[in-house]
C-alpha cells in the first residue's frame, strides 16, 4: 500500500517519472546493502551500496508481518475501559498486495490475542485513504526543502520530514477525510466530486469535538448493551 502511494507522487501526465521506483524503494527502506566492486569518484571499492529490490507479494507480506504488525503490537494502546477490538490495515488494489484471507498474514494478525486484518479501499478512490489525502503530500513538501545528493541523504531527509510533521495538520487531514466520506455518500458512491473544504478553523474544531463525543457515546452504548446481555444470561 505505502509503496504505491509514494509512487503516485512521481506521476506526471499519466506517466511514472524515470527513477521513481528506485527512489521510492530507497526512501522506504525497501532495499539491500551490497558491496561496491569497483572504485568511483563517489565511493571507494568495498563500500556498502544501497540497492533497491522488486516489491513482490512475498516482499510486501514480509514488510507487513515483520514491520507493520510488529509495530502495531508494540505501540498500540487501547482507550481506558476498552479491552480490545479489530485493527484494520487499509491497502489499495495494487498487484503486489496480498489477499484479505492470506493465511500467513491472518496467523500473524491473530497471534497473541490480537485481531489485525486487511481491508481494500474502494477502487479508484484514493481520497478515501487518509495517507493519499494529505499525509504523503505533507511529508513530501517538507522533504523537498532539504537538499539530497545521495540515496542515504534522501532516506535521512524523509525520516526527518516525518518527525517534523505537525500532529495538528494530521488532525485536519482526518477532518477532510470525514467531509469526503459524507460527499461520497451524498453522491451515492460516485468518485466525481470536488474535495470539500471547511468554512473555518472553528468548524474543524467543532467537527473533531463532535466526532470524539460520538465515539465516546458509542463506547458507552456498547458497555450498556454488554451489561444488559450479561444480566440476561444470569437470569437464564
Amino acid at each position: 500500500m505505502d509503496v504505491v502511494k509514494r509512487l503516485q507522487q512521481y506521476i506526471n501526465l499519466g506517466k511514472l517519472s524515470r527513477g521513481a521506483i528506485n527512489l521510492t524503494a530507497v526512501a522506504m527502506g525497501i532495499n539491500r546493502n551490497t558491496v561496491a566492486l569497483g572504485k568511483s569518484r563517489n565511493r571507494p571499492a568495498g563500500s556498502e551500496v544501497l540497492k533497491s529490490v522488486v516489491v513482490t507479494k512475498d516482499v510486501y507480506r514480509r514488510i507487513l508481518i515483520d514491520k507493520v504488525v510488529l509495530a502495531i503490537k508494540s505501540k498500540w494502546t487501547w482507550p481506558l475501559g476498552v479491552d480490545g477490538g479489530d485493527i484494520v490495515i487499509q491497502q489499495d488494489n495494487a498487484r503486489p498486495h496480498i489477499g484479505l484471507d492470506d493465511a500467513e498474514f491472518v496467523t500473524a494478525g491473530e497471534e497473541g490475542g490480537w485481531t489485525i486484518r486487511i481491508q481494500n479501499q474502494p477502487a479508484q478512490s484514493p481520497d478515501l485513504n487518509v495517507l493519499d489525502l494529505g499525509f504523503f503530500n505533507l511529508i513530501q513538501s517538507l522533504q523537498q526543502t532539504l537538499e539530497c545528493r545521495s540515496m542515504e541523504e534522501l532516506i535521512a531527509a524523509v525520516r526527518c520530514s516525518y518527525l517534523m510533521l505537525s500532529p495538528t495538520k494530521l488532525e485536519k487531514t482526518f477532518l477532510t477525510l470525514r467531509r469526503i466520506i459524507l460527499v461520497v455518500i451524498a453522491a451515492k458512491g460516485c468518485n466525481r466530486y470536488k474535495i470539500p473544504r471547511s468554512a473555518s478553523p472553528a468548524e474543524d474544531e467543532l467537527a473533531l469535538s463532535l466526532m470524539n463525543v460520538r465515539l465516546e457515546e458509542k463506547d458507552r452504548l456498547e458497555d450498556v448493551a454488554n451489561m444488559l446481555s450479561s444480566l440476561n444470561m444470569d437470569e437464564q
